[in-house]
């Protein structure tokens, strides 16, 4: 018995602004997967979001959400570096 996969993708960079945005869908019997990531670079700081939803084997729909922000600043000697990071599952 065939069971067919369907797979689609997008990207899309902005070089001017640093942007970068991507997606990601599957849909098979196995999973449904639709993930969203979008990415933003400068010359201080790094930006990451990556939110979906998926399902597997026709279970509850389930969400992901991850955010993250790396900051660095050098001023001379002083260096200073944060990181965020939140998640949700």
């Amino acid at each position: 018995m065939e069971q067919p996969i369907m797979l689609a993708a997008d990207y899309y960079a902005d070089i001017n602004s640093g942007a970068m945005n991507a997606r990601v869908s599957v849909d098979s019997q196995i999973i449904t997967w639709d993930v969203k990531a979008n990415a933003k670079i400068t010359p201080s700081s790094l930006g990451l979001r990556v939110n979906g939803v998926y399902n597997l084997t026709g279970d509850q729909q389930h969400t992901l959400e991850i955010m993250t922000k790396y900051n660095w600043n050098q001023q001379g000697a002083l260096r200073r570096l944060f990181l965020n990071l939140k998640s949700q599952v």
